[in-house]
């Protein structure tokens, strides 16, 4: 956010997407849970059509090698 150069220096260019580095970037979410209405019947939950077009394809775009 505002950022114009990375950790070692580089100047990055504004205009190209900036991919992460680092542990955290190689860190995946394998946390699962579920809801329960109050009748105690699972609620079933979408997996699919469940982001932004936005986020989807520019915030959080995998680069071309990946």
């Amino acid at each position: 956010m505002g950022k114009s150069s990375s950790v070692d220096g580089t100047t990055l260019n504004k205009t190209d997407i900036a991919y992460p580095c680092g542990l955290i970037a190689y860190s995946y979410f394998t946390d699962g849970f579920k809801l329960y209405n109050k009748d105690n019947v699972e609620i079933e939950m979408k997996k699919d059509k469940i982001t932004w077009p936005s986020d989807k394809g520019y915030k959080f775009k995998n680069g071309p090698d990946w």
